[in-house]
């Protein structure tokens, strides 16, 4: 893998049209775990939504360098190597489900799920904003490299 900048187009195509980061992370007891998450990037930082008790967050707070896979369909594998926080903030949390609506909600395939899931969204969004343990990882890159799959 070679290395890039924030400013590479292969780093900005991935970044911009790959559905779920894949989130590697190490235990405090040095056992490592990848996890796929859907993520937003919000003014340079990658945001994923967890739960405050998943293993990535508990992860995160005992080793908070992580590394993060993207690869858009039709383009290379991009690692971004950084540092990760867990964030509760409400302000952040509803600025990064609004950037992700583009992406995740209003595109035609997902419009068509949610319209055939209607019935089933009622209860999930309802789970979910039940939940008291949600919150975002926000992870601040540090450096970047791409390479094919």
């Amino acid at each position: 893998a070679g290395a890039a900048t924030a400013g590479d187009a292969r780093v900005r195509h991935a970044l911009r049209r790959a559905m779920i980061a894949r989130i590697a992370t190490v235990s405090a007891s040095g056992g490592p775990l990848i996890m796929p998450l859907y993520f937003e990037v919000l003014d340079g930082r990658i945001y994923m939504n967890n739960a405050a008790t998943s293993p990535t967050v508990r992860n995160i707070a005992a080793h908070p360098h992580v590394l993060v896979l993207l690869q858009a369909r039709d383009g290379d594998v991009v690692r971004v190597r950084g540092t990760a926080r867990y964030l509760r903030d409400a302000a952040t949390m509803r600025r990064v489900t609004r950037a992700s609506l583009p992406k995740y909600v209003l595109r035609p395939r997902a419009l068509w799920f949610w319209l055939r899931n209607l019935s089933r969204m009622s209860a999930r969004s309802q789970y979910t904003r039940e939940r008291t343990d949600t919150g975002m990882i926000e992870v601040t890159p540090e450096s970047y490299a791409v390479g094919s799959a």
